[in-house]
């Protein structure tokens, strides 16, 4: 995904041609079903450089589970639900944390 395929406005960002179907096309094959819907107050992404040193463009989405269930892919081996209290105790990345905190304090 490039970063010109999302776009700022009215404090949110959204999601818009190839940078969705990206998405679904991820979501689909790390966890078993598209997005059909992002939720537009928990859409962000960040740059950080990864263990290997390459530069890295991370997208954080929040999405519906309605009724479905996760089926993770080969690559994943886990996946778990936490509390805003959990934050902190998860090996997320510093940033990955920062999202959820502002996620979890603004659905309050």
């Amino acid at each position: 995904m490039v970063v010109n395929s999302v776009h700022a406005g009215a404090g949110h960002h959204r999601l818009t041609g190839h940078a969705l179907e990206a998405l679904n096309r991820e979501l689909a094959e790390e966890v078993g079903f598209a997005a059909e819907h992002v939720d537009p107050g928990f859409l962000e992404w960040f740059d950080y450089e990864s263990r290997s040193g390459r530069r890295t463009r991370q997208f954080t989405v929040s999405v519906p589970l309605t009724g479905r269930q996760v089926k993770l892919s080969e690559e994943h081996t886990s996946y778990r639900w936490i509390s805003s209290e959990q934050v902190d105790s998860t090996n997320a990345t510093p940033e990955t944390k920062n999202l959820l905190r502002s996620w979890f304090t603004a659905a309050l």
